[in-house]
């Protein structure tokens, strides 16, 4: 699989816990520093595995339907080797595996 996000800026969050990336989805984080503490950044085309998913569980107010929060251990980029949480629209299929 690959990370890219589906938003203005193709960059991903890799969040350090699933309730995190769950509340910053639906808009609830304390401030900006939370966001940067918890946070790795991924760069569009990253690849990374699939570890977990929690079906359903991500409620982004512009999406009509709730998405998954997915644990991803990341394969390629600086952050190689480390495991964090994405919503289910940031994980795409990679085009070079078949």
């Amino acid at each position: 699989m690959t990370l890219k996000s589906l938003d203005i800026d193709p960059d991903v969050f890799v969040w350090d816990s699933r309730e995190r990336v769950v509340a910053y989805a639906a808009r609830s984080w304390e401030s900006t520093h939370e966001v940067l503490v918890h946070t790795m950044l991924a760069k569009p085309g990253t690849r990374a595995l699939v570890v977990e998913c929690a079906s359903g569980i991500v409620h982004v107010k512009a999406a009509p339907f709730p998405e998954d929060a997915v644990a991803v251990r990341i394969l390629s980029g600086a952050n190689r080797g480390r495991h964090g949480w994405v919503t289910s629209a940031d994980v795409h299929r990679d085009p070079r595996v078949r």
